[in-house]
Formats: structure tokens, sequence, C-alpha cells
């Protein structure tokens, strides 16, 4: 493998885990505490929590997991590879985001509806589009966006807010 294909490789893998960073100090500092109702995975188990106390964490990993797989045997090789470093990663900075989320004073994390909305927006903007940028997956519920764009060919982005707006 060349030295400039190696050196792409490495920071593809930086920015993926740099925008998996922000999605899960989003999720841990804005999202839960707050409960805040949003797309994807952070959504699906802020209402599963208030319904049956489920953990989000919980939720969190048995979905990304899934989907993965899910993603893996649908979408095939590329997507694999592509997806790998979200898929085990984000799971391990959102319990390492929580553990510090419980660590740091409360009164340095805001509690304001509103902050935390535009907060983790921003964050979970920011994180998602950076990853892909680098043409990976976040390894969450987009993964179903990109199975049903497969096989309908209904473009990306529609299928991507369908789905966020759903859950």
């Amino acid at each position: 493998m060349s030295k400039n294909r190696c050196k792409k490789i490495l920071i593809d893998i930086l920015v993926i885990l740099l925008g998996n960073l922000c999605i899960a100090l989003a999720v841990a500092f804005f999202v839960i505490p707050n409960k805040l109702l949003v797309g994807g995975t952070a959504g699906i188990a802020v209402a599963l929590n208030a319904f049956w106390a489920v953990p989000e964490e919980v939720v969190i990993n048995v979905l990304v997991y899934s989907l993965f797989i899910a993603g893996a045997f649908v979408l095939g090789r590329e997507f694999f590879f592509k997806t790998i470093t979200s898929t085990l990663v984000y799971p391990v900075l959102l319990a390492l985001a929580t553990d510090l989320y419980k660590i740091i004073p409360i009164e340095y994390i805001t509690m304001d509806t509103l902050t935390s909305i535009i907060c983790a927006g921003v964050l979970v903007g920011f994180g998602i589009g950076i990853v892909y940028k680098r043409n990976a997956s976040t390894g969450g519920m987009d993964i179903i966006p990109l199975i049903i764009n497969k096989y309908t060919g209904i473009p990306l982005h529609i299928l991507l807010m369908a789905v966020d707006c759903f859950t």
C-alpha cells in the first residue's frame, strides 16, 4: 500500500472518530439529560426509556450493532469497511462521555432546553457531516435510508429526513 493511501486511510479514521466523538458528546451532555426527542438511535432510546425505563445506552448499543449487521449483509463489503469504525467506537465514546457527564459539576452543563437543543443540533450535525464527507456512515439509523436507497433510488437526503421525522 502506498504512503499516500495509508495517510488517507489514517485521516479518514481520525475524522470519523472526531465525528463520532461530537455525536457522543451531544447525546451524553444534552440529549439524554434533557430527555430531548431527536432522530436516530438516541431519540428511540429516550422514547423507550420514558415508556419502559430501558436504559438509553442499552437501546443505543443494541440498535447500532443490529443495524450495522443488517447493513453489512444488505449493503456489502464496502459498507462494512466504511462503517466499522463508527459502529465499534461510538458506543465506547458514548459510555465515556456519559461517565464524563457524571463527574462534571452540573452547573457547567446547560439544562436550559433551548440551549441544549441548539448545542445538540450543532454537535450532531457537525459530527454526521464530517463522517459523511469521508464517505462513511455513522452506523446508526442512517443505515435504514441507505438500504431503502439501494432498492428504490429515492434520494438519500429525503430518506434521512423521513427516518428522522418518523423517529
